[in-house]
C-alpha cells in the first residue's frame, strides 16, 4: 500500500473500536431514556391539570426530548476515529487548519468591508452635524444682531416716519400756496363789474372768492368724511359753483341740488 492510500484509509481497528464505544454510550443513554419514561408512568395520575400545575412532568418530558434527539442524532452520525499514522494525522490536521484559515480570511474580509462602510457612514454624518453647527451659529449670530440692533432701528423708524412728516407737511403747504397763487390771479372775487358782465343781480352783501370756497369743501371734506356737503347759500357766486361742477372738481348732493361736496380725490 503506498502513501496515498496509507493517507485516506483509517486504521481498521481503531475504526472498529470507536464505533463500539459510540454504540455502548448509545445503549447506555438509551436506558436512561427508558428509566425515565418508566418514572414518568409510574407517577399517579391527579385528574387534569393545567400545564402551571404540573411543572416537574414538563420539565421531565422536554428532558426526554432532547435525550431522543440526541440519541438520533448520533445513531446518525457516522463515527470518525483519528488515525495514529503520525503522516496521516499530520495531513488531517493540515487540513482542518486551511479550512479554517479560508473561513477566518472570509470573515476578516466582511468585518473590513463592514467597517469601512461605517467608517464612510460616520464621515457623512459628522458632515452633515458640522453643517447643522453652522446653520445654528449663523442664525444665532443673526438673533444677536437683530436684539442689539431692536432699539436702534426703532428709533431710526421713528426718526424716518416723522421726516416723512415733515416732508409731506412742507409738500402740502407749497402745493396750498401754488393753488392760491393760480386761483387768486385766474379766479379773483367777483368785482361789480364782474357781475354785470355775468348778468348777476345787485347784491349788498359780497360774493365769496372761488379759493375760499375751495377752503370750504376742503375743510369739510377732511373734517366731516360721513357728511362732507356744504350749502350753497348767497355768497357763493354761481357762475363759480358751475365751473367746480363742469370741471369735475365738486358734485352736487343726489337729493338736495343746494348743496355740493369736493370730489374725494385723495380715495
Amino acid at each position: 500500500m503506498d502513501e496515498e492510500e496509507v493517507i485516506l484509509s483509517p486504521n481498521l481497528s481503531q475504526t472498529r473500536q470507536a464505533e463500539t464505544e459510540l454504540r455502548n454510550e448509545c445503549e447506555t443513554l438509551w436506558v436512561q431514556v427508558n428509566k425515565i419514561h418508566e418514572r414518568v408512568n409510574s407517577e399517579p395520575t391527579l385528574g387534569v391539570l393545567g400545564d402551571t400545575e404540573q411543572p416537574m412532568l414538563q420539565i421531565l418530558q422536554a428532558k426526554s426530548k432532547r435525550l431522543e434527539a440526541e440519541v438520533h442524532t448520533l445513531d446518525a452520525k457516522e463515527p470518525q476515529a483519528l488515525p495514529t499514522n503520525p503522516t496521516i494525522l499530520k495531513a488531517l490536521l493540515q487540513k482542518e487548519l486551511s479550512k479554517s484559515n479560508q473561513e477566518l480570511e472570509q470573515t476578516l474580509a466582511f468585518i473590513q468591508a463592514q467597517r469601512k462602510e461605517l467608517e464612510e457612514d460616520l464621515t457623512r454624518e459628522k458632515g452633515v452635524l458640522e453643517q447643522h453647527y453652522e446653520v445654528k451659529r449663523t442664525l444665532q449670530s443673526k438673533l444677536e444682531a437683530a436684539e442689539d440692533g431692536t432699539e436702534t432701528s426703532r428709533s431710526s423708524q421713528e426718526k424716518e416716519l416723522h421726516q416723512q412728516r415733515k416732508s409731506a407737511a412742507e409738500h402740502q403747504k407749497k402745493l396750498m400756496r401754488n393753488l392760491a397763487a393760480f386761483v387768486s390771479k385766474h379766479f379773483p372775487k367777483p368785482t361789480e363789474k364782474t357781475k354785470q358782465t355775468a348778468g348777476s343781480e345787485q347784491r349788498s352783501k359780497e360774493y365769496m372768492s372761488l379759493l375760499e370756497i375751495l377752503e370750504i369743501l376742503m375743510n369739510k371734506c377732511m373734517d366731516s368724511e360721513s357728511d362732507p356737503y356744504v350749502a350753497v347759500d348767497e355768497t357763493c357766486w354761481p357762475p363759480y359753483i358751475e365751473l367746480l361742477l363742469r370741471c369735475g372738481i365738486a358734485l352736487r348732493h343726489p337729493q338736495d341740488y343746494k348743496r355740493i361736496r369736493l370730489v374725494p380725490f385723495h380715495l
